[in-house]
């Protein structure tokens, strides 16, 4: 019993009909939505509405797949806000100052060769997301309440596993599809071959492997 949830980021011959269960969505969608009652609420919110929905329609006779990929924390790259996080989480971060990498000095996006800052995205991005100390704040947060906000809905698929007694049997994989500048090197986005850039988060967690051979590495 397959399901399909967000970002189908693969053009817009959408395969609805390879799955049971189809909330795909073509190209970059928009984080602010309605509800049926017109009231505000976050696409990621939205996303994870749709995973317990696929969880309660699951036949118990069938093993189940079901792969949700989530907007967040990528920017709404047509709105100036770019970070646009659910509002439920304004307070979190709001009284800490985050760390500009030890990277994100002037002097190390200045040493790069002159053909390589010509007309650089990377950089008019940061200009838009990190060129100040106060829009770094802003952006940084804005972009870490977004991961908050994925890590509640796994929250609670976790939840609803462990209320179906599936929480034992179900293997859960977490991965992205690609690194992030957050202003190292003087860059934003996602462009070129530094770690920070490249380096593709994977999680696995198998509740059926014996202790002894998890947590690694």
């Amino acid at each position: 019993f397959t399901g399909f949830i967000g970002k189908y980021g693969v053009g817009k011959n959408l395969p609805s009909d390879s799955f049971d269960y189809w909330k795909g969505i073509p190209g970059q969608p928009k984080y602010e939505h309605t509800d049926e009652n017109g009231k505000p609420v976050h696409l990621t919110r939205v996303m994870g509405d749709q995973a317990l929905e696929f969880l309660d329609g699951t036949p118990g006779e069938k093993p189940f797949c079901l792969s949700i990929s989530f907007k967040a924390p990528h920017v709404q790259d047509s709105d100036p806000r770019q970070f646009i996080y659910d509002p439920a989480f304004e307070e979190l971060y709001k009284d800490v100052n985050i760390p500009v990498p030890e990277t994100g000095g002037d002097e190390y996006w200045e040493k790069f060769p002159e053909f390589f800052t010509r007309d650089s995205e990377a950089r008019a991005r940061w200009k838009i997301r990190f060129a100040t100390p106060e829009i770094f704040q802003k952006s940084v947060k804005g972009y870490y309440r977004l991961i908050t906000g994925v890590d509640v809905v796994i929250g609670k698929i976790r939840q609803k596993l462990q209320a179906a007694n599936l929480a034992d049997n179900t293997v859960i994989i977490l991965i992205g599809d690609n690194g992030f500048y957050l202003g190292e090197h003087g860059m934003a986005g996602k462009w070129y071959g530094h770690e920070e850039s490249i380096r593709v988060p994977i999680v696995i967690y198998d509740p059926r492997l014996p202790k002894n051979v998890r947590g690694k590495k």
